[in-house]
Formats: C-alpha cells, structure tokens, sequence
C-alpha cells in the first residue's frame, strides 16, 4: 500500500512569494486538522531562500491559532497516521 497525499498545486513557490502562496493556502486548508504546504526554490533540490524564511515567519507570527510546523514529509504522514489512530480508537 502507497500512502499519498494531492496538493491541489504546485510544490514549488516562487522566490518571494512562498509566504502569498500559503497565505492563499491557509482559506483552504482551514478544515484540516493536519495539512501540508510545501515551498521552495526550484525543482527537486531548490530550496528556501532568506526572504521567504523571513515572509513565512511573519506569517506563523499574524496566526498565532495555527500550529506552524517545518518538517518532513515522512513526519506529515506519521503525524496522519497518528491522527487516524486516535480518531479510531
């Protein structure tokens, strides 16, 4: 069985704009209890830039009632599968 997980966008953002991107990203994932955003430079192997960094940190700081969590992707899932266990139980 493969886990997955759609974005419903691309995987990149563009330099400077990361932080509008997940802005526009948050109205739509505001009934997840656990989403994914993810963001970068380039195409397999980019990477954040400075501005960014300094943008999206600006923006975890205007919504102090989210949890901001920069991670992997393997975390994401373990995170799910934690959520689906105790949703179960």
């Amino acid at each position: 069985e493969i886990v997955t997980r759609r974005l419903g966008r691309e995987y990149k953002t563009l330099k400077g704009l990361a932080a509008q991107d997940a802005a526009r990203w948050l109205k739509t994932a505001e009934d997840e209890d656990i989403s994914l955003f993810t963001w970068g430079i380039g195409n397999h192997g980019g990477g954040p830039s400075r501005e960014d960094w300094v943008q999206l940190t600006k923006l975890e700081e205007a919504n102090p009632d989210i949890a901001f969590t920069h991670s992997t992707a393997e975390d994401f899932f373990h995170a799910c599968f934690c959520r689906l266990l105790y949703l179960t139980d």
